[in-house]
């Protein structure tokens, strides 16, 4: 199978600075490792820091290569070009390549100072979505999309909608969705299913929430330039979720009947399933009276076994920060963040959702955790007790090139 390709990813700031006995195609897009040719490690994107305290932390990376939508992230198996000898990636890349600079923890709010903090590497895995086993079987990709009222600035019905108290008033997570969806470099044996809640139940039941390839359903197709569509946008799944949103946020309702129904049950249970959570985090409660916890539920994506083997759901949050005008909460959730991290998911933070209407570096990393995600295990000293900030510059040596991240991530014992 060829490598996938996305473009630079995370939150972070990166940096490269190449080094000798590296090459690639012109086109820096790689290619299959049978055919000879080698990418250039190009880009390190963090995603996440899930764990804290005496048990240490972990990383999520990726190691990219490619620029725009031929961008990918690399797997063990894939070939570099290292002197003239080609060497899967896996081979030239461990803890031992990965090094902390300056790093401190820094309180979410009020007047205490940021502590400096020392971490060190200690372990580097690779984990394919779903588990070795399912390494090659068929993805689902599940996007679970919030469509409440809150994001219009309406979060209250009987109210009219004011746009300062919007958490997301361009619709720019659509332009982020419609941005993964796109991209060429998703393998066309991907499934897709589209999810939304607000308000009422989960529309599991509409022509959208039925896995299909044909992603036309979801997007409409792009035109030569790529950008502009082929046909009448109206017609595509996400964009009607640019419109009409309405009422509350019945997260856990949602996280249950798409495990219910969708990955659980017919027909995707053959397929090798991730969700991708937009949300702003406005939990309004059960609406089923079934009982549902957004932590009931993270315990359940996590168990999730296939053939009788462990086969955890990751969920990867996209949690947008709702408006303070409104009176919500500022700043990451821990119960979202507990959701990605439970189940071997990402979390990104995402302060003002208008971000997201270019977030190119955003969906090259989502799409590339469709394929897995590389796991830094790290001590810290001393080890964050309550939830902070971490702050950090993260270098990896790797087949000649040095690449530098500068991540500030949310972290939570």
């Amino acid at each position: 199978m060829s490598a996938k390709r996305w473009s630079k990813g995370g939150l972070a700031v990166m940096a490269l600075t190449a080094g000798a006995g590296c090459s690639a195609d012109d086109d820096a897009g790689g290619a299959d490792a049978g055919a000879g040719a080698s990418p250039l490690v190009e880009r390190l994107a963090v995603g996440t820091a899930c764990g804290a305290g005496a048990s240490g932390m972990e990383l999520t990376l990726q190691f990219m290569t490619g620029t725009s939508f031929g961008a990918t992230g690399l797997r063990p198996t894939d070939a570099i070009n290292v002197g003239g000898q080609s060497r899967e990636f896996g081979e030239l890349v461990g803890a031992e390549s990965l090094t902390f600079g300056e790093s401190r923890l820094e309180p979410l709010a009020g007047d205490a100072a940021a502590e400096a903090v020392t971490l060190g590497a200690s372990t580097l895995t690779y984990t394919p979505t779903g588990g070795q086993p399912r390494a090659a079987d068929d993805r689902l990709v599940v996007l679970l999309v919030d469509h409440s009222g809150s994001l219009k600035g309406q979060p209250d019905p009987l109210a009219p909608a004011d746009r300062a108290k919007a958490s997301d008033p361009t619709d720019a997570r659509i332009d982020l969705l419609k941005n993964i969806v796109r991209r060429p470099t998703i393998p066309g044996d991907t499934y897709f299913s589209l999810i939304w809640f607000g308000g009422g139940q989960p529309t599991l039941g509409s022509e959208f929430g039925t896995p299909t390839r044909n992603r036309d359903v979801l997007v409409c197709p792009s035109g030569d330039d790529g950008v502009s569509c082929q046909q009448d946008a109206e017609m595509d799944g996400l964009t009607r979720l640019a419109a009409n949103e309405a009422g509350g946020t019945p997260l856990a309702d949602a996280l249950k009947q798409t495990f219910d129904l969708l990955i659980d049950g017919e027909p995707a249970r053959d397929l090798n399933p991730v969700v991708v959570l937009v949300t702003d985090g406005v939990e309004d409660g059960d609406t089923s009276l079934s009982g549902a916890t957004v932590e009931s539920e993270a315990a359940r994506y996590a168990a999730h076994t296939f053939g009788g083997e462990p086969s955890a759901v990751p969920v990867v949050v996209v949690h947008l920060q709702p408006s303070a005008a409104a009176g919500f909460a500022q700043g990451p959730d821990p119960a979202l963040h507990a959701l990605a991290c439970a189940t071997g998911g990402e979390y990104f933070f995402i302060p003002d959702a208008a971000e997201l209407a270019t977030a190119d570096d955003l969906a090259a990393q989502i799409a590339a955790r469709f394929e897995g995600t590389w796991r830094l295990g790290i001590g810290a000293d001393p080890a964050p007790t309550e939830p902070v900030w971490l702050e950090t510059e993260l270098t990896a040596t790797v087949a000649g090139s040095t690449l530098t991240a500068n991540p500030r991530l949310f972290a939570s014992p």
